[in-house]
């Protein structure tokens, strides 16, 4: 008995160390320089000190301004994440994915609220409310605890947009939040950051999907109507 107790413990002590040593930093920075992982980004200014943070970047196949859109309609009720729907509604976060840009969801003012799931969520994923609106360039969010948006921030989700051609653009997410007490910081290192880690990188990649499916494709606002068949 104590033989399989040791070796159970001996197990569990090297998972979670392979975790936080090799893991953890790989997914904290995936696709990120590290000129890009220690550069101060916009947001970074409303976060306590010493937050929880991951910078992750990829290279998209598109211009700031055929991204731009994509970004804007985030969120529960809206675009929701371009990710894993699947996984998230194991989760009970009532996402669905939007294929398109909706004009409806276009007009994002500084000071709107943005849920990253449903509501009765926000115990596990915050409210967060737009911080910073510099179209093609920045988009920020605010992030806030449960007791929503009307209490002070304690951390941010960024999104920067940096041209690298005509037809090409870096895409950097910072997400980062400061919580003070220890149950707080065990469920962000045991599952908030792994949580978003995959919703980050399938946002990624269902973003570079929808992109290249849309490549060329007019807006619905810009459409031609189609010529009636009376």
């Amino acid at each position: 008995m104590m033989k399989t107790l040791t070796k159970t413990l001996a197990l569990v002590g090297g998972a979670l160390t392979s975790y936080h040593v090799i893991m953890r930093p790989k997914m904290l920075k995936r696709g990120a320089t590290a000129e890009e992982v220690d550069s101060v980004l916009p947001g970074d200014e409303i976060t306590p000190p010493n937050p929880f943070r991951s910078t992750m970047a990829t290279t998209l196949e598109a211009t700031p301004a055929e991204i731009w859109p994509w970004l804007v309609q985030v969120g529960w009720q809206r675009g929701a994440f371009y990710s894993y729907n699947k996984i998230e509604g194991l989760l009970g976060m009532d996402l669905k994915n939007a294929n398109r840009i909706h004009q409806e969801w276009q007009g994002l003012k500084v000071g709107d609220v943005m849920w990253m799931s449903h509501p009765r969520l926000k115990y596990l994923f915050p409210v967060t409310k737009a911080l910073t609106i510099d179209p093609f360039k920045t988009l920020v969010f605010a992030i806030y605890g449960p007791e929503g948006p009307n209490s002070t921030p304690s951390g941010a989700w960024s999104f920067i947009l940096e041209p690298i051609d005509d037809h090409t653009t870096r895409l950097i997410a910072r997400f980062q939040v400061s919580t003070p007490s220890f149950v707080g910081k065990m469920l962000f290192y045991g599952f908030m950051e792994p949580a978003h880690f995959l919703m980050q990188k399938g946002m990624f990649k269902g973003l570079k999907e929808r992109l290249a499916h849309n490549k060329g494709e007019p807006s619905e606002k810009n459409k031609t109507p189609e010529p009636s068949l009376n």
